[in-house]
C-alpha cells in the first residue's frame, strides 16, 4: 500500500490505520478514520493526526469501547447478605452483588479504599464450593478467581451458625455469618 506524505509517496504495510483520501468525479475530499465510527458502544472517535482513539463511557474499554467491565458502587448502609443482595437487584439492569472474576477487577474495587463490605461470593448451596450468586433469583456462577485472606475460607461457627457468605476487607475475602450487618457493593456489569 502507499502512503501520501509531504515528501512524496511511501510504501506502507496495508494494516495500518491511517487517514485517507477518497475521489469523487472531479473533487478530491479529505476523510478520516473517525468517519467509519470505529468506536463501539456510544464511544466518542477522537482523531489526532494519522491516527484515532475511543474516549469510551464508564462500564467499556478496549481500543474501541468493546470491552464490557463492571461498574462498582459501594453503599454504606449496613444490610444482611441476603438483603445486600436484594438492594442491587432492585437497583435494577443486570445490578447484582460484586462478582470480582479477575485480578484486574480486583484491583479495581482496590480502588473504593479500605473498607469491609458484602460481595456476591457465597458457599449456602453446598458447604465449601463457593459460587457467585448474582441478583435476586441466585444465578451460580463459579469462582474463576479469588482473593482469600490468609486462613479464609474457614467456616468459623458462631452461634451454632457458619460462615456462608463474602465480604471485602484490606487483606482479602474472608467467610463471614450471612445475618452479619455490613456495607455492600452492587456491580453493573
Amino acid at each position: 500500500c502507499a502512503e501520501l506524505t509531504s515528501s512524496g509517496w511511501n510504501d506502507r504495510t496495508c494494516s495500518d490505520l491511517l487517514a485517507y483520501i477518497c475521489q469523487y468525479r472531479a473533487g478530491v475530499y479529505l476523510t478520516t478514520l473517525c468517519d467509519d465510527h470505529p468506536c463501539q458502544n456510544d464511544g466518542v472517535c477522537i482523531h489526532n493526526g494519522q491516527n484515532f482513539y475511543c474516549d469510551c463511557l464508564a462500564g467499556f474499554s478496549g481500543d474501541h469501547c468493546e470491552i464490557r467491565v463492571p461498574i462498582y458502587e459501594y453503599f454504606s448502609e449496613q444490610k444482611s447478605w441476603h438483603d445486600a443482595r436484594d438492594a442491587c437487584a432492585a437497583l435494577g439492569n443486570g445490578y447484582s452483588l460484586a462478582a470480582i472474576t479477575s485480578y484486574v477487577e480486583a484491583e479495581g474495587i482496590g480502588t473504593l479504599g479500605s473498607i469491609r463490605a458484602w460481595i456476591g461470593a457465597s458457599d449456602l448451596n453446598s458447604e465449601g464450593v463457593w459460587k457467585w450468586l448474582q441478583g435476586s433469583e441466585d444465578i451460580n456462577e463459579e469462582l474463576v478467581y479469588s482473593n482469600w485472606a490468609s486462613g479464609e475460607p474457614n467456616n468459623y461457627i458462631y452461634n451454632g451458625s457458619g460462615e456462608d457468605c463474602a465480604e471485602l476487607t484490606s487483606s482479602g475475602w474472608n467467610d463471614r455469618t450471612c445475618s452479619d450487618l455490613l456495607a455492600y457493593i452492587c456491580q453493573y456489569r
